[in-house]
């Protein structure tokens, strides 16, 4: 018998320290894609490297594996046509939307 109130009691505790914690925010996928279009800002502006002239950028964002994960591909201007070079950066963020990390040329 006191095994069981033990063991009642033992769930009591447990279920309250579950129903009492805050639940921890999970971002959306629009507030990963505005973040990484803040951090994105100096990248995808209109400029040129070398031969290349870069008119913005295109964005595939992901939910793997617990974290957010943003392709950033530039977008080029080749005499008037827009194209993609294969590759981009990778962005991370954890499942709250708190960046961790880039990973540049994917």
């Amino acid at each position: 018998m006191r095994c069981a109130v033990a063991i009642l009691a033992a769930l009591a505790l447990i279920s309250t320290a579950v129903w009492s914690s805050p639940a921890q925010h999970q971002a959306s996928e629009q507030e990963i894609l505005a973040a990484v279009k803040r951090l994105s800002t100096n990248d995808c502006a209109p400029h040129n490297v070398g031969s290349l002239h870069i008119v913005g950028c295109d964005y595939a964002p992901a939910f793997i594996h617990g974290e957010w994960q943003v392709l950033v591909i530039y977008v080029l201007d080749e005499g008037g046509k827009r194209t993609h070079p294969s590759g981009g950066n990778l962005y991370i963020f954890n499942a709250a939307g708190d960046f961790i990390k880039i990973v540049r040329g994917m």
